[in-house]
């Protein structure tokens, strides 16, 4: 894959990930929609002091879902953050209990569709008050270091929001790092399962587990010894029995471990600065959209923390959180050694050559009248080399100002049919030249009558760029030539 390379305070990154699409224009109200100055300065900061550190850590996540947010869906999408008691969400929680809810509107104002963030804690089974029915979870995305994240919730039906829904749900999917989170990493636990437990099945993934017993002949242990099977993480345990209704619960690890004092300093650190970013936002002064805007803030905040990692696998793995939490993946990302291509899971790369019919299809029903490279068919092709070399002559393409911000080069050049169709002919005798032996080469010029021609071939560049979000690009350098001599070949 050809990309080019920019250099940004000190950051190489490639031009291949989003459409720029700036939110600072965004027009709104007095008073109006849910993101008014009021809500964006002070709500969380009235709420700030009470948080825990699982709490603002969770806080951090909502803020950089809300960054994707502006980013990709701006002038049409605003958010609000705000911790609500938990409900919602198909589990109940202690009543004293909040999780951060992320409100979408449509056009400022149109509820659209909700997510909920609960900080790593025990649920249950919610029931129906009427007919006491378990509730089923339909709501569960994944599970991240320190929360449970569940949407969509409250989604407003509406086939027009279809894709606008959709393409939420992928930026939380990527922010939350759903793919990898939900991804099965053993099917054993980390201890050995106590005998009085009959396991049905045992799934573990990153942050949590799942664990199906079934209750008869089963003696369920206390949740400190499930979470020693578990390594720590979060359970979701099912209780099923031979008949009746299956009872579940997710169980939390104990918050009673002392807490890094560098990873509380990062945490500090990465908070401020995004709730910076995000008052700039609302205050119109940056534009989330301008990817530049926001590896400034990925500089500052490495900058500020370089003191708090204690080793390099450390600080990998907290830059590739800071980048997902400001949407920047592989344009930065690579910069760094990381390659985050699950925001789009449906993206695959290109691994063939790029030829002239990615860059140019239309020529496909010429191309397959010429002939093949074979020797035989190479005095026809040198026939029709010198027919395009003169019609290419009298046919040049033109220069233009390329759109670098889908990947092009800053000049680029756009070459003309005739250019074109005259470098597919000039590779197929460069094929021909360069994969026969010199003796045979030379016995087909003197029988041909071609022994001492001349001849210039042309050749062209051809590469592509996948934009993140907008497709995939193919561009052309300016056309090469190379001089043969037959008699020589």
């Amino acid at each position: 894959m050809h990309m080019r390379k920019t250099c940004i305070s000190g950051i190489f990154f490639f031009i291949s990930l989003f459409p720029i699409c700036g939110i600072g224009n965004q027009e709104q109200q007095d008073g109006e929609g849910p993101l008014n100055q009021e809500i964006m300065d002070n709500k969380d900061m009235e709420e700030s002091s009470i948080l825990s550190s699982l709490e603002e850590w969770t806080e951090i996540l909502g803020m950089g879902i809300e960054i994707g947010i502006y980013t990709h869906l701006n002038k049409k999408v605003a958010s609000e953050r705000v911790w609500e008691f938990i409900h919602g969400i198909g589990w109940d929680a202690q009543p004293d209990k909040k999780g951060l809810l992320l409100h979408f509107y449509l056009d400022g104002n149109k509820p659209l569709v909700s997510y909920m963030l609960v900080p790593h804690q025990n649920l249950f089974n919610k029931k129906d008050p009427l007919s006491n029915k378990i509730v089923p979870d339909n709501t569960f995305v994944t599970v991240t270091m320190h929360a449970l994240v569940f949407g969509p919730l409250f989604r407003k039906n509406s086939v027009e929001d279809h894709d606008l829904l959709k393409k939420i749900e992928k930026i939380i999917s990527y922010t939350t790092y759903k793919k990898i989170h939900n991804e099965i990493i053993s099917e054993q636990t980390e201890e050995p399962i106590p005998q009085s437990l009959q396991i049905i099945s045992i799934k573990v993934f990153p942050f949590y587990m799942i664990m199906d017993v079934a209750l008869p002949g089963s003696i369920v242990p206390d949740d400190k010894t499930l979470l020693t099977l578990s390594g720590n993480r979060m359970i979701n345990l099912s209780l099923i029995p031979d008949k009746g209704t299956i009872t579940q619960r997710w169980i939390a690890p104990g918050n009673n471990k002392v807490q890094d004092k560098n990873i509380e300093e990062l945490k500090d650190i990465i908070r401020y600065e995004l709730g910076a970013f995000l008052e700039n936002i609302a205050n119109k002064s940056v534009d989330p959209g301008t990817e530049v805007a926001r590896i400034n803030v990925l500089n500052t905040i490495i900058q500020k923390a370089q003191k708090n990692f204690k080793n390099v696998d450390e600080e990998k793995k907290y830059i590739s959180f800071i980048l997902r939490l400001l949407a920047l993946e592989q344009s930065v990302g690579q910069a760094y050694g990381f390659d985050y291509g699950d925001m789009f899971p449906d993206y695959e790369p290109k691994i063939t050559p790029d030829t002239i019919l990615d860059y140019r299809p239309a020529l496909s029903d010429i191309f397959l009248q010429l002939p093949k490279n074979t020797l035989v068919n190479l005095k026809t092709l040198i026939l029709l080399h010198e027919k395009y070399f003169k019609k290419a002559d009298n046919n040049h393409g033109n220069w233009i100002h390329g759109n670098m911000i889908l990947g092009a080069p800053e000049k680029e050049y756009i070459p003309s049919d005739d250019e074109l169709i005259l470098c597919e002919i000039d590779g197929r005798i460069r094929n021909i030249l360069l994969g026969t032996e010199v003796q045979i080469l030379k016995k087909y010029y003197k029988e041909n009558k071609l022994l001492g021609k001349k001849i210039i071939l042309v050749q062209i560049d051809i590469w592509h760029v996948d934009v993140m979000g907008s497709g995939r690009f193919f561009y052309s350098g300016s056309l090469q030539r190379e001089k043969f001599n037959l008699g020589d070949s």
